[in-house]
């Protein structure tokens, strides 16, 4: 009996390293009136209300722009602007995730994105929470930058891509 407890315990806490556990969320702070179909779309850094590192806005870009451009239906352009700045960041303690898993050490983030016009009319407004509670060696804050340009990008495509979407799982 005591061996099958702690085999349990054993393959629980295995369960709690290696899992990864990012996830991100979206708010709609203002929502798109009529949804606009364009082909091509722009992504713009405005300041950032916080201090960032600049790995971290770079990932964030970086996934946004693949996942726009290269795996999504959009052309680098002009017929919608998303402008996105950090609003909240706390990367966390990488340490405490890898000896607490999700029970310590949480990374969390938002980011506001506005999707204007060729007229700079705003669209629509956006705030997208992302987190990382836990993962493999402590989990990688990167991952939550990732869900969160995921989100980002889920949302042009719904209500600003024009074709066929590329519906891929982040």
């Amino acid at each position: 009996m005591l061996l099958r407890i702690t085999k349990l315990f054993s393959m629980l806490a295995l369960v709690l390293a290696v899992g990864a556990c990012a996830s991100a969320t979206t708010k709609v702070s203002q929502p798109v009136a009529a949804p606009v179909k364009v082909e091509t779309i722009q992504i713009v850094r405005a300041p950032d209300t916080v201090a960032v590192e600049q790995s971290v806005s770079e990932h964030f870009e970086k996934r946004l722009r693949q996942y726009l451009y290269e795996k999504g239906p959009f052309k680098e352009g002009d017929d919608v602007t998303v402008t996105y700045r950090f609003v909240q960041l706390d990367r966390g303690s990488r340490a405490s995730r890898y000896f607490l898993g999700p029970f310590g050490g949480k990374g969390t983030m938002t980011i506001e994105a506005v999707f204007t016009d060729g007229n700079s009319n705003t669209l629509s407004t956006i705030e997208v929470g992302g987190e990382i509670a836990g993962g493999i060696f402590g989990g990688d804050f990167d991952e939550a930058l990732s869900k969160a340009a995921g989100e980002v990008s889920d949302y042009a495509e719904e209500f600003f891509g024009a074709g066929e979407t590329a519906n891929v799982s982040r």
